[in-house]
């Protein structure tokens, strides 16, 4: 049962449930969570009841599903001590959960009521008071074209060109455009308590200060002429407010849904500045570029870096609860794009990088990284194997490279004089300074200190240059499988549990092989933030739980951990996955709520492009990996969330059902959109045979003339298994997916054409069976029907 309460212009909803002890916990658990999917619009939840479920044992089955329950719908247990005696026992049934700031609670124990406690909870429901700071911005829709044109006219563009020196060419370009930005566009400072809302006119604000004229003279003078003229301003500003919202989004939102770059402008909160210059200026930029390629010199002034600290929480206490940004000129990151794409290019062409480095090339990313892992992970564990994964941390990776090693070996894999010139101009004679801001707004700068090792942070280079430099690190690598993104490692080895002390000394050695290498090339290993996870079957990982695994680094022991985070995606010891689904839905559903306080004014699709892009994306990383290990559970939760969306986007009741909405907006269930992406996932590494450790995993059925088929169309051999895990793998997975496609798809060569295609194909699937389930359902109403009038007579 729910009730919805408003309190303090807050929408609270309280709900109260029951568990009987003969009821399947997961049965019930889904049934609260489809409720609770219902209230996202709510400002906070509080449910409460005797769930039958003991937390004071959360080793048990029930606690660890409640456990995951509570996880995924954002919600806090605050009861912590016994809700139910009995003579001999006390259990912590009666539980109260909340997602609302807890100021105290209380449990009071009356056994001559009942045996159950009564709960007490104090909440805060106010909202917390935002906290005003300062912004420094150019005022860009102040600025007259017409005006700003002529002056960019006036100036001698072709000069430029006439610089010999790459750092007084940049120095007065820069000059030129700061001048003209500071003549039409000058530097303000501003004080907001929130960012300032685009639809508060001018006219707005002239009838908020006429309202609180009123109601000062109302405190004032207390009579009831003030007060009604007071309510009758403020009902005024309150329709204003609320008309030219809604024209707003009308105007600058719903009506750009065809113009999506225009859509997503106008719908960030600050304002982009617009390309105004570049028509004039376009030739100096080209003349700065080719310059510092053809003299290899790379621009002084683009050498220097911001440093802005940023908080990780609302109140830092210490400098390591802030995060350093590192801001570099916007123009010197095109002159970084152009180089990288040549230099990315003599990499892959000469097979430089390692195949098992997935970290910023072309096919290659997270998700085909994971892939890889998980794909063997789960056929070891197929074969009765347990698998052991250490996640590498380096402790500053990027900022501790070498740069005149970092130069040698860009001439040992056959960088050229003039671009090996170009790189030592851009790596050295770097500097950086930190900017905050005071308590008035001003801006406060330190000192500029030399930056003498590491590649920049922030820049488009610095990546590929990491990754070229510690390419030879798997030479290291003799006993373990392993698998590279960017600066993040992570080595793992199969065996029989029998063999588990072997399989520590083979882990053992490679870490000391590879820490000798660290050791060598100036990057330092972080033992502590190094992770080790036991992978397999709970059968087979139990038997190792008593061995504390001897793993160590630079002499120190590796964490062993039951759960960890690898790339984004949350590993488990099995593989399910579920408690990376319980995280993304927490999201979800916290984004989702978030939007409910802007729904009266979006159209029908809008709401639903906003689901898409902003809500439902969340689930969309990854999904190919951890997509086909799921559970029931977790598919229901992940289908939980579309069904909050289209509750929001078409204002469904809770207790109707969303099918029929998803069917009519062309939209496809979450199980199926994950077979979308991993079908098309499939079909980039079929036609372009990237990544190549992707690609060979895969079998093409043989023919029945004993030739193996190479054409599209044909299917994939699958391979035979022993566990329901197997069927998680990529080489199981995407096989299965691929075959179950109908030949005329699996030949399309054209992407964008494949993908329509299939979207159409599986949405038409999706409709047939719903269709057939209404069809099932409804014949068996009128059989139901019809028993019952039978027996009806029989008993007149």
């Amino acid at each position: 049962m729910w009730l919805s309460l408003k309190i303090q212009n807050q929408n609270v909803v309280v709900g109260t449930a029951y568990k009987p002890p003969w009821q399947d916990v997961d049965l019930f658990l889904d049934g609260i969570t489809e409720s609770i999917a219902a209230f996202a619009w709510a400002d906070g939840l509080i449910l409460t009841g005797d769930f039958n479920i003991d937390l004071l044992k959360p080793g048990s089955g029930r606690a660890r599903a409640f456990a995951q329950f509570i996880n995924s719908s954002n919600l806090k247990q605050i009861i912590t001590e016994p809700t139910h005696y009995t003579d001999d026992s006390s259990t912590l049934i009666d539980l109260m959960c909340t997602d609302i700031r807890v100021h105290q609670v209380t449990v009071k124990y009356a056994p001559d009521l009942s045996r159950h406690c009564m709960l007490l909870a104090e909440l805060n429901i106010k909202k917390a008071k935002p906290t005003p700071r300062w912004v420094s911005y150019r005022p860009l829709k102040d600025i007259l074209l017409q005006q700003l044109n002529l002056d960019l006219n006036a100036i001698e563009w072709d000069n430029y060109k006439k610089i010999a020196n790459v750092n007084h060419l940049v120095e007065a370009f820069t000059t030129s455009i700061r001048g003209l930005m500071d003549l039409h566009a000058p530097v303000k400072s501003r004080k907001f308590k929130h960012p300032p809302h685009p639809w508060m006119t001018d006219t707005i604000h002239s009838m908020m200060r006429i309202r609180d004229t009123y109601h000062k003279r109302f405190r004032e003078l207390k009579t009831l002429a003030l007060f009604d003229s007071y309510k009758k301003m403020k009902h005024s500003v309150q329709e204003a407010i609320e008309r030219e919202k809604k024209c707003f989004f009308d105007n600058n939102i719903n009506s750009q849904l065809g113009n999506s770059k225009k859509l997503w402008k106008n719908l960030k909160t600050t304002v982009l500045p617009n390309k105004l210059t570049l028509p004039f200026s376009l030739g100096a930029i080209t003349a700065i570029i080719n310059r510092s390629i053809a003299d290899s010199v790379f621009p002084d002034s683009w050498k220097v870096a911001v440093v802005k600290p940023l908080p990780k929480t609302s109140q830092p206490a210490s400098v390591g609860e802030l995060r350093p940004i590192s801001i570099l000129p916007c123009l010197s990151k095109v002159l970084e794009r152009i180089v990288c794409d040549q230099l990315t290019g003599y990499l892959e062409e000469h097979n430089i990088l390692p195949d098992l480095q997935s970290g910023f090339r072309r096919g290659h990313g997270t998700a085909t990284a994971l892939a890889d892992v998980v794909d063997n992970l789960l056929t070891a564990q197929d074969k009765g194997m347990v698998s052991m994964l250490i996640l590498l941390d380096f402790s500053r990776a990027f900022d501790s490279i070498n740069i005149p090693l970092l130069l040698s070996k860009m001439r040992y894999y056959g960088v050229e004089d003039g671009a090996i010139k170009w790189f030592h101009s851009y790596l050295t004679n770097r500097s950086q300074f930190v900017e905050i801001r005071s308590a008035d707004g001003t801006p406060v700068q330190s000192r500029a200190q030399a930056v003498t090792r590491g590649v920049p942070q922030g820049s488009i280079l610095g990546p590929i240059l990491y990754i070229l430099y510690g390419a030879d690190i798997v030479k290291n690598i003799k006993h373990c499988s392993y698998h590279l993104y960017a600066d993040d490692l992570q080595l793992y080895i199969s065996f029989e549990p029998d063999d588990y002390d072997l399989a520590v000394r083979k882990v053992n050695s490679d870490l000391q092989s590879i820490a000798e290498w660290c050791l060598s090339n100036c990057l330092v290993l972080n033992p502590k933030k190094s992770k080790l996870i036991l992978t397999g079957t709970s059968r087979n990982t139990s038997k190792l739980r008593n061995k504390s695994p001897k793993i160590e680094l630079n002499g120190e022991p590796i964490e062993q951990v039951d759960t960890v985070r690898n790339l984004g995606l949350v590993f488990d010891s099995q593989l399910r996955f579920d408690g990376h689904v319980s995280e993304c839905v927490r999201s979800c559903f916290y984004r989702l709520k978030l939007l409910y306080k802007i729904r009266p004014y979006l159209s029908e699709m809008l709401r639903i492009r906003l689901c898409e892009s902003l809500v439902l994306s969340r689930l969309n990383y990854c999904d190919t990996v951890y997509g086909p290990c799921l559970r029931g559970f977790s598919v229901r939760l992940v289908q939980r969330v579309q069904n909050a969306c289209i509750r929001f986007c078409f204002n469904v009741p809770p207790r109707s059902h969303v099918t029929p909405f998803i069917n009519d907006a062309g939209q496809l269930r979450m199980e199926a959109r994950m077979k979308l992406h991993l079908a098309t996932m499939l079909f980039d590494v079929i036609n372009s045979a990237k990544p190549k450790y992707l690609y060979e995993k895969l079998a093409w059925a043989p023919a029945r003339d004993g030739h193996i088929r190479r054409a599209c169309t044909y299917v994939f051999s699958t391979q035979i298994h022993r566990t329901a895990a197997f069927r998680g793998s990529f080489r199981f997975a995407a096989s299965r997916c691929w075959n179950d496609l109908p030949p005329p798809l699996r030949a399309l060569k054209v992407k964008n054409t494949f993908k329509t295609r299939l979207k159409k194909y599986l949405l038409t699937q999706q409709r047939t069976e719903s269709a057939n389930i209404y069809t099932y359902q409804r014949v068996m109403r009128v059989t139901n029907m019809g028993v019952s009038s039978q027996q009806h007579n029989r008993g007149g």
